[in-house]
């Protein structure tokens, strides 16, 4: 940091206001920290970079596994803010033992006589008491934050409880032999109803479709939540990403509606950071879909807002998005219209197809529903999570969007290693029941007979009574039915299942909320595991996560791809598509010293072209390496 805005400088900047900014990545990749790596911890991750690192700094040959991680230089983290506990549920700290202490063994150490009680007895006078505090095993996708403990590190993945594991990980990534760029997600946008206790009433505007909407246009709210992200990204962030930008609004009673506070926005983008003694300012990152969520936001929305606003920002991509559903036939034909606003003017967007949100467009999908509608693609396998393996981790694709498209592509880390990933929260009693119903397709799309079958996953469940897929897959389905049927009425969900032969519940009482409950609980943290990056280490395929690191550093090596289509620029699809959508084009370097060329079957039959016979203008014919 303190090279920043010198010639000594390892991360590139640009200036603004006599501030650096940070210049975007040329490949982006993000992570969910607590399935990344075994202990699901901050610490486990910068282990796994720093590792990384070496074996780069000494020639070695990465493992497999390792090239999941590689060959991007920016890594934005999925949100690392406290979020919300399940009171029911979680007791991570409690006084220690009836007596105010433990033994080694947990085990109450008695009081001597002449010993004063303890806090809380009939004792006049007061002592401390010594508090236990365990490590919270919070199952959570990050999102649900109750805003107050904003500018902290959730302790769920923190593997040492300090916080200064966040530090330690942004150097781990700083010190790779091509500095890796860390971009904190912010969830701003909302608060978690359990924010309700936790913070006075004018912070919130009302109920929102997330929870409590936040009351921005109070100055003193305003004040606090710039100040919180300031702190937040003082740990050592390049960049930020603001999480759901089009639901910053307020209401206007001038204009009897909600209307987005932009202005808000705009001071996000000025606040200043100090690390290291330096300051500067981050690379902006806007998920912005506006008019979402108005019926037709799908076709309306520009993805351009908040780049127009502020020209050096960046934002998600219609592609990255809303328009994902890559596993379903024609996808790469109809959404044609959005690619080309890619090529285009696309250089300020993140592409790719592969991020948190994404697959749940995918694991959503009712298989039997979309046959009869967009076909579920055949051509990327057999079964369903072979096809969803496939559409999220796509040669084609990768070559696409990191030999040939503008932008800054995007992959998520559990779609480079074709493991499962999918939205979890095991921290509100009201909706987890729901959340789990709301995923129910999870079990088509993600699980397999033979991982289900295995020992080390899915314990939990199976401890309830599930013994294979196929039952566990009717339950699920039924439960989203129910869910349906009764507006979500958990006592008259359970009288509905109780009908069905089930193993949850009691014989003569049927099925209970409790018994519901009870699953949602064991299903997500099952997921949780499921999901874990440690379990797939093993199964990643050589050839294709050195053919995937291969394109990134392609990208690296070609910084110039990410601006948008000059002149001498060409790229298209071949039409008519006589059953194959091929993509080709041509891009040309701004010094006019390279020429890349790329043709890419994005989905359809196989089929052989020629480069000469595709109708690239004044194309070359010699001096081409593959």
């Amino acid at each position: 940091f303190e090279a920043l805005g010198t010639d000594e400088e390892r991360v590139e900047t640009t200036e603004d206001d006599g501030l650096p900014r940070v210049s975007p990545a040329n490949a982006m990749l993000e992570i969910h920290p607590g399935t990344a790596t075994e202990s699901g911890s901050l610490a486990g991750l910068a282990e796994r970079f720093e590792g990384i690192g070496e074996k780069l700094r000494n020639g070695e040959e990465l493992a497999p596994a390792d090239r999941n991680f590689a060959g991007y230089d920016g890594v934005q983290l999925m949100p690392v803010e406290p979020i919300t506990e399940n009171e029911e549920l979680h007791a991570f700290w409690r006084p220690a033992g009836e007596n105010g202490r433990v033994d080694e063994d947990g085990e109450d150490v008695p009081r001597a006589a002449n010993e004063p009680a303890p806090v809380g007895s009939d004792s006049t006078e007061s002592e401390p008491v010594e508090v236990s505090v365990s490590h919270p095993e919070l199952v959570n996708w990050g999102y649900d934050i109750v805003v107050s403990g904003f500018s902290a590190v959730n302790p769920a993945i923190l593997e040492t409880g300090r916080p200064d594991e966040l530090v330690d990980f942004v150097a781990a990534c700083h010190a790779m032999p091509d500095p890796v760029r860390v971009v904190f997600d912010v969830a701003l946008g909302h608060a978690d109803n359990a924010g309700l206790k936790t913070l006075p009433s004018p912070f919130f505007e009302g109920p929102g479709m997330y929870g409590q909407h936040l009351n921005y246009p109070h100055p003193t709210v305003r004040a606090i939540l710039l100040e919180m992200q300031r702190r937040k990204m003082d740990f050592g962030a390049d960049g930020i990403r603001v999480d759901g930008a089009q639901d910053f609004t307020y209401y206007d009673p001038r204009r009897g509606e909600s209307v987005h506070d932009d202005a808000f926005l705009a001071e996000m983008d000025a606040v200043t950071q100090e690390v290291a003694g330096t300051e500067y300012r981050p690379w902006m990152i806007f998920e912005d879909g506006r008019p979402w969520p108005r019926e037709d936001w799908e076709l309306a929305a520009t993805y351009r807002s908040l780049i127009e606003q502020h020209p050096h920002s960046f934002q998600w991509s219609p592609i990255t998005f809303a328009h994902n559903t890559p596993a379903l036939l024609t996808f790469w034909a109809t959404k044609w219209w959005r690619v080309r606003e890619v090529l285009e003017f696309g250089g300020h967007w993140l592409t790719g197809v592969a991020n948190h949100d994404t697959v749940r467009r995918g694991t959503q999908i009712d298989p039997e529903v979309e046959f009869n509608q967009s076909p579920v693609n055949p051509y990327l396998g057999e079964t369903l999570p072979n096809v969803l393996d496939e559409a999220y981790d796509n040669p084609a694709t990768a070559t696409f969007f990191y030999c040939a498209a503008p932008g800054v592509p995007m992959d998520f880390v559990n779609a480079n290693a074709r493991a499962p990933w999918g939205f979890v929260r095991d921290t509100d009693a009201e909706w987890n029941v729901k959340v789990v119903a709301d995923e129910s397709n999870f079990v088509d799309w993600q699980l397999r007979p033979e991982t289900f079958q295995d020992p080390e996953h899915f314990g939990r469940v199976k401890e309830l009574g599930f013994e294979d897929d196929e039952q566990l897959g009717r339950f699920v389905r039924s439960l989203s039915a129910a869910v349906d049927a009764t507006d979500y009425d958990l006592d008259a969900m359970a009288e509905m299942l109780s009908v069905l032969d089930l193993p949850l519940g009691d014989d003569e009482v049927g099925v209970t909320a409790s018994d519901l409950e009870t699953f949602a609980y064991a299903w997500m943290r099952d997921v949780d595991d499921f999901a874990n990056l440690a379990h797939w280490a093993d199964d990643q395929d050589d050839e294709r996560t050195a053919f995937r690191l291969r394109t990134r550093r392609f990208r690296h090596e070609r910084p110039w791809l990410r601006d948008d289509l000059r002149e001498s620029d060409y790229v298209t699809y071949r039409h008519p598509t006589d059953g194959t959508v091929l993509y080709y084009g041509l891009r040309e370097s701004p010094d006019g010293d390279e020429q890349v060329l790329f043709a890419a079957n994005m989905e359809g039959v196989p089929v052989d072209v020629a480069p000469a016979t595709l109708g690239v203008p004044d194309l070359p014919t010699d001096g081409w390496s593959v």
